[in-house]
Parts: structure tokens; sequence; C-alpha cells
């Protein structure tokens, strides 16, 4: 069960332009004559032939649009103006489409880590989402195949597409679906057209402001050899955000006459522990795009654009963690005095909590750091060959890379007592209760754990495809499309983690380990890596936890190796690990590369009853991709052996 709470960001934006719009309202679509005064004073009427009406109206028709004509099931989201994609960052602005869920944890696989902003898009409850840039493959370097889409500035974008069945000529892959970014592009404006954005956000909760911007512009000109279109764009946001977590660690069965006995009438349930921590996050967004296009006449188009997205991301995390730790067995907490209380299923919802039989607190200060870029340069062309006959082809290139670097500190403490409180109900918030005087003394800690993830990835793509359509007047068959594509992309993914506990509770009686009791570890005798943090205003005061304790100081996770090594060094003899590794990106183990090839060639026909009283129309066609894939990694393990394929004259494996 987790609880959490995040900050409110409060926004204000500011959009300039160099056109003037005219907003003029009819009731019923009624054009009514206006009245305009001659130079004799006289009346004379004046019919207005059209009149315009633009805004959010305008937006929300044209997503309709895209949705009424497209060949599939395709939701779509369409920036109402420039620069004004309705949410901060394309995640979120995806959950808006029905069947599409986003993720709120930092990585689908880690839920006691929520994110500042929308990370992981599923659609109809598949994660397995391939994102497109204006309808060609773009990826980052995230050891997939995926988009981080919380990476690209929804600044940049026209419009979302969210395919969920798609058709024959779209590129394979995307079990769920496919996201297609659109950009703008020179040619969708009449003239010139001058854009500036300015925002703020405020977040409350860790009291900080961060300005956002972006600016467009776009222009065509006819010339002697056709008409020359461009369009730069570009944006820059910052975000800061907390988030105050409680997590209540999974329930596991007491049960009467065993070494996990409780009750001894009656089975209950006891979680393993619970958690409560603060998270500030910090993102940093920049994207650059232009775009070229050219008209040498009215049936050929060509066009090149260069698209850019820089991320980085960094939280710092503090956290208390009320672990029993030990074997599955003898998970604890323990039972410090008879004031349990239980729910009708025989779960705890609170009580006293000893640690007299070793369950210590663990404690630790956690800064984890990523940085991201991609980049997709593209070219293209567009050629009416005639009324009925049509061709297009483009080649794409796309560089991504990916830095991760998550290191955390830890201590450990023994209080006498821990208090819990409404840890399995859904009409209260969870408590825990530790005395303020013990968290607040360093020389009630020992040195907990050293832990250390590093993520160093590269990968790049080159295609191209050609496509032919050839149109049908008069006729069932509305048009026949076929084409050809290949791709070779590589990747080079690099990283590891490393962990090493100094003093852990599962440690203390252990047969390997000098320190019989809680009481007979070492304890910090020198506070000069700790400080004093504070939990005030947790969850804006509607959960009780502790409100101060010692923790590592942050600067220390900067220089991560000093550290360790010095905290080794201070350590006495007697901890589990006496060394530290870390992560090697040159190791064989550290290292998976994958080199792939692709060629897919299809045919298209959309066909259509227009005549019948409710017309009908559809698509039929058939796909062939043929991917030749070559990964290369291992993983070694100190007693792990594999047979060679050899046998010794008994006719024994061999093994290496």
């Amino acid at each position: 069960m987790i609880n959490a709470k995040q900050q409110s960001n409060f926004g204000a934006h500011t959009l300039l332009k160099t056109s003037v719009s005219v907003f003029v309202l009819t009731a019923l679509g009624v054009v009514t004559p206006a009245l305009a005064q001659t130079d004799e004073g006289a009346a004379e009427d004046v019919m207005l032939e059209e009149i315009l009406v633009q805004g959010q109206r305008a937006s929300i028709e044209s997503a309709q649009a895209i949705k009424r004509n497209a060949d599939g099931i395709v939701d779509s989201i369409v920036a109402e103006d420039i620069g004004k994609l309705p949410d901060r960052s394309v995640t979120d602005a995806l959950q808006r489409v029905p069947g599409v869920a986003v993720s709120r944890f930092d990585t689908p696989s880690d839920p006691e880590h929520f994110a500042g902003e929308g990370a992981g898009v599923n659609i109809r409850g598949l994660p397995q989402v391939r994102g497109e840039l204006n309808g060609r493959d773009i990826f980052s370097a995230d050891g997939g195949r995926g988009l981080s889409f919380d990476d690209v500035p929804a600044e940049l974008m026209a419009g979302v597409d969210v395919h969920k069945t798609p058709t024959a000529d779209m590129i394979e892959g995307g079990l769920g679906g496919i996201v297609n970014l659109r950009t703008r592009m020179p040619f969708d404006s009449d003239g010139q057209v001058v854009s500036a954005t300015v925002k703020t956000n405020y977040g409350d909760l860790i009291e900080e402001a961060n300005l956002e911007y972006s600016g467009l512009y776009s222009n065509r000109w006819d010339t002697g050899i056709g008409e020359f279109g461009l369009l730069l764009d570009f944006s820059s946001s910052t975000i800061q955000s907390r988030a105050d977590n409680f997590y209540v660690r999974a329930f596991h069965p007491r049960v009467p006459g065993t070494t996990t006995e409780i009750e001894a009438d009656r089975t209950v349930y006891v979680p393993r522990g619970a958690d409560w921590r603060r998270n500030d996050y910090e993102r940093k967004r920049d994207g650059q795009y232009i775009a070229l296009q050219w008209a040498p006449n009215e049936d050929a188009e060509f066009f090149l654009t260069a698209f850019r997205s820089e991320a980085e991301r960094s939280w710092l995390e503090n956290g208390f963690f009320v672990d029993a730790g030990g074997s599955f067995a003898t998970y604890l907490p323990s039972k410090g005095a008879d004031d349990w209380t239980y729910d009708g299923n025989d779960a705890l919802i609170s009580g006293t909590i000893t640690t007299a039989q070793g369950n210590g607190v663990p404690f630790g200060t956690r800064l984890s750091d990523n940085t991201s870029e991609t980049t997709d340069i593209s070219t293209g062309f567009k050629w009416h060959l005639s009324d009925q006959l049509f061709i297009s082809g483009d080649f794409q290139y796309v560089d991504s890379s990916s830095e991760g670097e998550d290191n955390t500190l830890g201590l450990v403490a023994y209080p006498d007592q821990i208090t819990v409180s409404d840890l399995n109900t859904t009409d209260g918030t969870p408590s825990v209760g530790v005395q303020d005087s013990f968290l607040s003394d360093y020389r009630n800690y020992s040195y907990g754990q050293m832990m250390q993830i590093l993520s160093k990835n590269t990968a790049d793509s080159t295609a191209g495809r050609l496509d032919v359509e050839y149109s049908f007047d008069d006729s069932i068959v509305k048009s026949v499309k076929a084409g050809v594509r290949f791709s070779e992309k590589s990747a080079d993914n690099r990283g590891g983690n490393t962990w090493s506990a100094r003093y852990q509770p599962w440690m203390v009686g252990s047969s390997w380990e000098p320190f019989p009791s809680s009481d007979a570890l070492p304890k910090i005798d020198n506070p000069q890596y700790l400080t004093e943090f504070s939990f005030d205003d947790f969850q804006r005061g509607d959960t009780s936890v502790p409100t101060t304790g010692m923790m590592f100081q942050r600067d220390l996770l900067n220089d991560f190796e000093s550290i360790t090594d010095a905290i080794v060094a201070a350590t006495p003899s007697g901890s589990s690990a006496p060394d530290y590794s870390f992560v090697d990106f040159d190791s064989p183990d550290n290292i998976n590369t994958q080199e792939e090839e692709t060629q897919a060639a299809y045919v298209r026909m959309d066909f259509g009853f227009e005549e019948l009283s409710m017309p009908i129309r559809g698509n039929i066609g058939v796909r062939y991709v043929q991917t030749d894939n070559l990964a290369k990694g291992q993983l070694s393990f100190p007693t792990f052996s594999v047979p060679t394929g050899e046998t010794d004259d008994q006719g024994n494996a061999n093994s290496q």
C-alpha cells in the first residue's frame, strides 16, 4: 500500500504573436446584416459573406476530424495554438486519450519512487508502445526500443496521434499501439508566423518557482525556382517538485506454533515494515527543431527536418525504512506491547513494535541523476506524377544517448520501540512514531549500506522508405498503395550495480558476524558526513512521522568513490563487506550490444461503398518483415558453469 502526496504546480503563460485575430460570434450559424454609416449619414446593409471562429473549438474539431477520417482507430490531441499542447509534457497530454494510461512511477519496475511527471505510457494495458516522429520511427537509448515521451518538449508539438489499430503501411512494432508526434511545417501557414510563449510554475511544497519559454518563427517565399519555407522552433523548461511518500510493505502470515507466532490462537498478517520518504525532483528539458520545405511546382515537394531534445532529471531522496529484514520465516516486527489491533481480515492496523530482537531502522540518502539526448535528421519528397499516381520517400537518421548515476548511502539505528497506526485502512492515513530525540543523536547510528547503479547507453539508426499510391475514380476500390522500407540499428548498453552492507538488522546474531546484539554494533563517533534532516509539513501535515533524523550530506554522493572509501576505512573489522567494488563500464559482464537489420514490404488496398445510406469504407493489406538481429552479452557467477558440448572418456560432459 502506498500513500503519497505531491505538490501542486501553479502556472501562468503569455502568448505573443505578430498576427491579430478578431473573433466574431453568431447564433445558430445565421449570418445577419450589419449597418454601415455612409458619408451622407444614411445606413446601408452590408452582408458578411464569411465569419471565421478560432480557438479551443477549432482545436477540438481538428482532433475530431483526424479521428473521423482515419483508416483505423485513432485518437488525437491537437495544440490549440503554437506552443500550447495542453500539458507540460507529451506523457501528461497522452493521459487525456481514452484507453491510454500513464505511469506515475520513476520506472515501471520501481513502485517505491514516484515520478515528478508522467513517465511510462500504456495503451489498452500494454506497455509495448512504439514512438514515431512525423510518421517515422524514433526511440531513446534507454536499453529498449521505446521512446521516453517525457523527454520530448510538448511546446514543439503540433499534435499527438495515438494509433490503436495500425495499418499495413505503418512501420511494424508496437504491440500496444503507436504514438505519433507531429511537428509543424512551414507550409502549414499562409505566411509569416512569429510566436513566443512564457510560463512560470510554482511548487508549493518545495517552494520553488521555475521558468518555461518557447519560440517559433515560420515563413514562406515565392522565388524563381519555386516556393521555399523555413520554420525554427525552440523550447526550454525547468520543473521542480516534492513528493512525500508513505510506503507500507507486503503483509506476511504469522502462524501460531511457529517461529513467526504473534497471537497464540490465530494467524495474523503483519507487514514487513513501513517507510516514509521525501523525494525532491528536478527536470530540465531543452528542444530545438528546424524544418525546410521546397516546392518547385504544384506537384512536387521536398523537405529537410532536424529535431533535437535533451533532458536532465535528478531526484534526491531522504527516507526511513522500518524494514524487519531476516529470512522469510522470521520476518518481524515483533510485538512490543499488548496494544495491537487488527481489521476484519486479521491484518495489523496499529500497535507498538519492539526492536529487542535486532529489528533496526535503516536510513538512506539517495541521489539519482540521468541525462538523455535524442537527435532526428530526416529528408524526403512527395510527388504527384499525375492526378492518380502519387510517390513519396524519405531517409532518416536517429542518434540517441543516455547516462545515469544512482548513488545511495545508508545508516542504521535501533530505537527501543516504534509505533504504527492506520496501516491497513482506506479511510485513514498511515503514521509512524519514533522518539525524535533518539533520531537526532548521531551516536545512535551505525553505517548501514552503500549502493551504486550506473548506466551509459548509445544507439543510432538509419532508415529509408519508398511508397507508391494509385487512386481510382468511380470504383469500389479507392486506392492501392505499396512500399518498401529498410533500417539498420545498433545499440551499446553499458551498466551495472553494486551493493554492500556495512551493518544491517539481519546481521545481528548471525553465525559469521561478531556482534551478538544491536547494542554491540559500533556506533558513529564523528558526525562529519552527517546532517540533521527535517520532515516538517510531511504530506501537508496529514500524516504523522518523525520530524527529524540524521542523513548523509547530499554533496558526498557527488563524490561517491571517495566517500565510500572513507566509510570502509572507518568501519571496524567484522563488517560483511570490508571492500567495495565500483561499476566497471569495460567489464564484459556490464556490456550488451545489439545489431539489427530490417527489410519490409507491404501492399494495401482501400475500398468504400459511398452510395449506401450509411457509407462504409475500410482497408485491407499485408506487410512482410524480415529482421536479422545479433546480440552480444554475458553474465558471470562465481560457481556457475555450462557444458562445452564435449565429453570425457567416461561420457561425462565437460564444463567451463
